[in-house]
């Protein structure tokens, strides 16, 4: 008995270290290829269509093409000028805040070349005034209310998290959410994101995300990632420390973070979102699916996308509110807004917290989305065999809510 037991325990180790092999023979075949592994769509693998330009791939199913009918060189939505349409040449233009390119002579055919620093080039008016303000954010706190402040910071690639500031916001993130690793790299997407590292994967690239920060009484409380693509900004996680959660700093937050976007000119605001938690940022925060003419954007636009999750808009224009739930003259949704007043690049003031996190729609005294706002982007809830919330208490318990007819679908796609 104890050889049988001996020969079956080294079988065991010889199949392990034969994986463990074949798992490293994989990693390098992925390091040394050129092209990604997933789609820049879905991030799924399969039969992918590779662009001649860049690492780019995508299915042709998710660019709605027929495969059939490309022929010659394919140049993926991410190779293309944004203005013309057509194929962007070996040396185009890059916008340095939405980071699309362009022809130099479409951009100013169209009078909207800006040149700053004179190596700096944005693709339009919109982006330079989001540089402009988010640049005047950075590193500077704002009241929002007495003992209650936020800023946001920018990450630095690197070991950014010998840093204090960025070693809590870790800390915060880690404690709200697993690790959310890319399937074909193993890449750690939360730290990539809060470092702001690129990659030379459009798909994997976290280049130009900042943090946004609460801090109450000096202590940092809930911290937040966006990223601005001109007149669209996406915010994949949103998460509160343990210790202050279910006293609606997440809501302050996502409020504060709101009315800067308005300030900046943004119209747009992206989140994933796991599919069974998408109502409550429906009937809380004025968020619908994507329609057909959002997904075509964001085809040329990368935003991160995580599995298991679905991508939510909401337009932060009032107008669009109105038409979107489908009342343009009804008053907006109950959720509170506070007014950002930038009469001079720094002395953005919130001149307006009325019904502050005391006031909003909750649930048995809980907000109705503690730290998920882009959270679910990650899978930040917890959701059915994702790497999601490790904490199901995150997201107050909402079954009593009717089901949502909609959940499954796409919204008016």
């Amino acid at each position: 008995m104890q050889r049988r037991s001996t020969r079956e325990s080294s079988q065991v180790k010889k199949k392990m270290r034969r994986s463990r092999r074949i798992e490293e023979n994989q990693n390098i075949a992925l390091r040394n290829d050129k092209n990604d592994f997933g789609c820049g769509v879905c991030g799924d693998g399969g039969n992918l269509l590779c662009c001649d330009s860049c690492p780019s791939t995508f299915h042709p199913l998710c660019l709605g093409l027929n495969e059939n009918l490309i022929k010659g060189d394919y140049h993926c939505p991410y190779c293309l000028c944004q203005f013309c349409g057509r194929y962007a040449g070996d040396a185009p233009r890059i916008c340095l805040q939405c980071s699309r390119i362009y022809h130099d002579q479409c951009a100013q055919s169209k009078n909207n070349i800006v040149q700053r620093f004179r190596t700096y080039y944005f693709c339009g008016r919109t982006c330079r005034m989001v540089f402009d303000g988010i640049r005047s954010f950075t590193g500077a706190k704002k009241e929002i209310q007495r003992g209650v402040s936020w800023f946001i910071l920018l990450g630095i690639p690197g070991d950014v998290f010998r840093i204090p500031i960025f070693a809590v916001v870790l800390h915060i993130m880690e404690e709200s959410f697993l690790p959310i690793l890319d399937r074909w790299t193993a890449t750690n997407m939360i730290r990539n994101v809060i470092s702001s590292s690129t990659s030379r994967l459009k798909r994997l690239d976290c280049g130009g995300f900042r943090t946004a920060i609460l801090e109450r009484e000096g202590e940092v409380v809930s911290v937040a990632s966006i990223r601005i693509h001109g007149n669209l900004a996406e915010m994949p996680f949103i998460a509160t420390r343990q210790a202050h959660r279910r006293r609606g700093n997440c809501r302050l937050l996502f409020t504060a973070i709101e009315g800067a976007l308005r300030s900046f000119g943004v119209e747009e605001l992206v989140i994933p979102a796991v599919r069974h938690h998408a109502k409550n940022w429906k009937l809380y925060y004025n968020f619908q699916y994507l329609t057909g003419a959002m997904k075509l954007k964001l085809r040329s636009i990368s935003v991160l996308k995580f599995p298991g999750t679905v991508r939510l808009v909401k337009f932060l224009t009032a107008q669009e509110i109105g038409e979107s739930s489908g009342t343009a003259n009804a008053e907006p949704v109950k959720p509170l807004e506070v007014v950002l007043a930038l009469e001079a690049p720094n002395a953005a003031q919130v001149v307006e917290a009325a019904a502050v996190a005391a006031e909003v729609a909750v649930v048995d005294g809980a907000e109705p989305v503690e730290a998920a706002g882009a959270v679910e982007v990650a899978g930040a809830v917890e959701a059915q065999g994702n790497n999601v919330s490790q904490r199901p208490f995150l997201i107050p318990d909402l079954n009593y809510l009717p089901p949502d007819e909609d959940e499954g679908e796409s919204g008016n796609s």
